[in-house]
């Protein structure tokens, strides 16, 4: 099951207001999902238009 980044921030706001660390849910939050990204290559000027989903960290490009 998919949930939106709404039902997300909601269990954010939730999660502050326990005072309990959540930083797994924050980093969940921060992975791009279908994301669009422009892809430039320098040699040949070409250009890319793209949809980017599980990109957490410039580690994960």
């Amino acid at each position: 099951m998919v949930f939106g980044r709404g039902r997300f921030s909601a269990v954010v706001g939730v999660a502050k207001l326990s005072g309990e660390p959540f930083k797994c849910l924050l980093y969940a939050l921060a992975v791009l999902d279908d994301e669009p990204v422009v892809a430039l290559d320098r040699a040949t000027g070409a250009g890319f238009a793209l949809c980017a989903s599980g990109i957490g960290d410039n580690f994960s490009v």
